[in-house]
């Protein structure tokens, strides 16, 4: 009887860890699809940030105070998943039934916010974590392939990697 509650048990948890790992997957995947983050500037401890325009449209503003109270705050952004390793940055904002198709997006260090693109790799970033905060990569491609999201305090850009803390984000 003992070694037969023994197998049984055994048999349970060979099942239970067997279908651990896809249930993990599915719920990693459902909810890394779409998250509302913010990005901080270690160096700078400025933020990046949205607002809308006289059209009632999201525009990039310069980097200023973080205002995180809320989803929809200047400094919140969704971040979806473009393929579990590059993602788009949309301001955090619904209206009109929706959300915000715009993406946040680098061409030759100049950064701004366009209507997205499937594919586009301009508005693409990779996070890559380092023992200070978060390097959001730019994807884009040619000279430009690989640059960082950078900030002075008062511009945002992107430039080659640096050792600096004004790449750093959390």
């Amino acid at each position: 009887m003992l070694v037969k509650n023994v197998l049984g048990r055994a048999a349970t948890v060979a099942l239970a860890a067997a279908a651990l790992p896809m249930t993990m997957s599915t719920t990693a995947s459902a909810s890394a699809s779409a998250n509302t983050v913010h990005w901080q500037n270690v160096a700078t401890s400025v933020c990046l940030n949205w607002e809308e325009d006289w059209n009632q449209s999201a525009k990039l503003t310069p980097v200023g105070p973080c205002s995180t109270s809320s989803n929809v705050d200047w400094s919140q952004w969704r971040e979806v998943s473009v393929d579990g390793k590059y993602w788009t940055f949309r301001p955090s904002r619904y209206a009109n039934g929706g959300w915000t198709n715009l993406c946040l997006t680098s061409y030759n260090t100049v950064v701004y916010l366009e209507f997205c693109q499937d594919g586009n790799w301009w508005q693409q970033w990779e996070e890559i974590w380092t023992p200070n905060g978060w390097k959001l990569q730019h994807r884009g491609a040619g000279d430009v392939k690989g640059y960082y999201l950078d900030t002075d305090g008062s511009h945002l850009y992107t430039e080659p990697r640096n050792d600096g803390m004004n790449q750093v984000w959390k």
